[in-house]
Formats: C-alpha cells, structure tokens, sequence
C-alpha cells in the first residue's frame, strides 16, 4: 500500500490521475497540494476539491492550498488548452468539501516529518509548492520516500520547454537539486510507451476504478475543452491525459515505463548555461583559430624552403 501525497495544478489532465489516486486500492490519498500551474489558483482548488467529490471521497482526503504564484517569474495559464475553469468550461457547481485552513507548504513539510521513509509524493504541478518546502526544511528530501515529478523533456509551450518547468523553471531546478529519491516522467516518452499506458491506465480508470459516474465527469472535463472537441473526434484526446495517467500509475507502482535510467538533471534557468556555452564556444574557436594560423604558417614555411 503506497501513502500518497499529490501535488497538482488542478485541470482535465489532472483529474485522470487523481482519480486513479483517490480510487485504486494500492493507493491511499492523505494529502492533495494545489499548487500554481494551469488556470487561475482559486480554480485550481475548487477542480480539485470537487475532484474528490465525484471519486466519492468527498470529506475523507483534505485539500490544501499552496503557492498562487512561481518564486520569481511572472505566472504563465494554460486556459486556452483547458479551457476558463481548467475542467474544458465545463463551470461544475462548487464542492461541498471546503480547503483546509492550513498551508500546503506546511502540510508537506509535516507530513513528510512525521511519518519518514513512508510518504511518497507525485507533483504533476509546477514545483514551487515542493521548493518551498524543502528550502524552509532541507532534511525532507531524505525522509520521503520517493518523490515522483511530472515535467521536463519535449517542449510543449515552447520548442525548448515543457510547461511545468517552464512556469516555474527555479523551483525546478531547487527540487532536482536537493536530493530526493526522484523519479522523472518528462514529456515526449517513447512511442511503445504512450501506446502501452493508454491502453492500460485508460481501461484501468474506465471499467476497474472510477465507475461510471468518475469516469463520465473526467471525459466531459476534456471533451469541451478548447482542442476537446477535436481530440474527441478522432478518439485521441486522451493523448494530453496520459503522461500524468503515467505518473500516477507509476507512483503507486501499478504500471512502470517499459524502459528506464540514471542520469544527472539540471535546468536551464536564466542563462547561467547560456554563458559557460558560449564560453565554450569562443573557446573552441580560439583553438580552431590557433591552429589554423599554425597550419598557415607550417604550410608558407614549407612553400619558402621549396
């Protein structure tokens, strides 16, 4: 049985893998985080909340508000990919449930440090709920254990940049620095997975989990979203639903990628990496320089003597 804590940034996407959260019998939920990230935060939280109303967990897994706004750069929506509410305008009625009066913040911090070596955490937001946390108490990136990170890899709101990085790219690079045990499910994974995923966490959620309430509520969260009715069409709109499906499965261990590795990560913030490049660069032309000038010289030498 995995303890879950869910960092999110509440819209359609979101809802597929919270869902799994809240209802798989592997899982249980303690915690869901709201952190900035696809609509406004105040949406965010009240998705979220109703969220677990429609898995039927309504007053049984507490909602906390987290950070409204990235640590530095200005906030970036994605409103024209999920629509005005996050949940393809679909404008659902308010949830019962209300938010916990405390800050998502505190709650990761003390949750992590009253139950170490337990708590695994999935963030499928922005970071900044997390790097807030782990710079107000360092020794949690120890105690938790495994912190599993939606973000990174294919740009999808710019050529270079996945969204959630690209929102909050400093609290990013603080949490992949800080020395979790982290696992990262970065955009643009392989072909034979996406096609594995879809077809396992889509029946998984449809027949075995949500029932058909849930799962009818998470198809209308996309279906009238601004690209929904497209995806829709063509049976793919579960194409923006699966790489946090992914995640969530793979947190609680019901599904791993099929392949997987080491590697060191870092982030490119605001330029730091741009100016040892082009140092480099300069460098390489200086030798190309050298050398040249070298050949040049060896070559002239060789035309006197002959």
């Amino acid at each position: 049985m995995t303890r879950l804590i869910v960092d999110t940034d509440t819209a359609g996407d979101d809802v597929f893998s919270l869902l799994i959260a809240l209802r798989h019998p592997n899982a249980t939920l303690e915690a869901i985080t709201v952190c900035c990230g696809n609509v406004a935060f105040e949406q965010e939280v009240e998705n979220a909340l109703y969220t677990v109303e429609m898995a039927g967990r309504a007053g049984e897994v507490p909602v906390y508000a987290g950070c409204p706004q990235p640590l530095i750069a200005g906030w970036v929506g994605a409103e024209y990919v999920h629509g005005q509410d996050g949940m393809g305008d679909s404008f659902f009625p308010r949830a019962a449930q209300r938010p916990e009066p405390g800050h998502a913040v505190d709650e990761l911090v003390r949750r992590v440090n009253e139950s170490p070596g337990e708590l695994t955490i999935l963030a499928q937001a922005p970071l900044t709920n997390l790097a807030a946390a782990v710079v107000r108490d360092p020794s949690i990136a120890q105690k938790v254990a495994r912190l599993y990170v939606m973000g990174g890899g294919d740009g999808n709101i710019t050529p270079a940049a996945e969204y959630n990085f690209f929102v909050d790219p400093e609290a990013a690079r603080i949490v992949l620095n800080a020395g979790f045990p982290l696992t990262l499910f970065t955009n643009g994974q392989s072909t034979g997975d996406i096609l594995y995923h879809l077809l396992v966490s889509t029946a998984y959620v449809a027949w075995s989990l949500t029932g058909v309430v849930a799962f009818s509520f998470m198809v209308s969260c996309m279906t009238d979203a601004p690209f929904g009715a497209i995806f829709a069409g063509v049976g793919l709109y579960f194409a923006s639903l699966i790489l946090d499906a992914i995640s969530s499965l793979g947190s609680i261990r019901y599904v791993l990628p099929t392949h997987y590795f080491d590697t060191w990560v870092d982030l490119l913030t605001r330029g730091e990496f741009h100016a040892n490049l082009w140092r480099g660069v300069l460098l390489q032309l200086v030798y190309i320089t050298v050398f040249f000038l070298i050949a040049l010289w060896w070559f002239k030498r060789k035309d006197i003597k002959s």
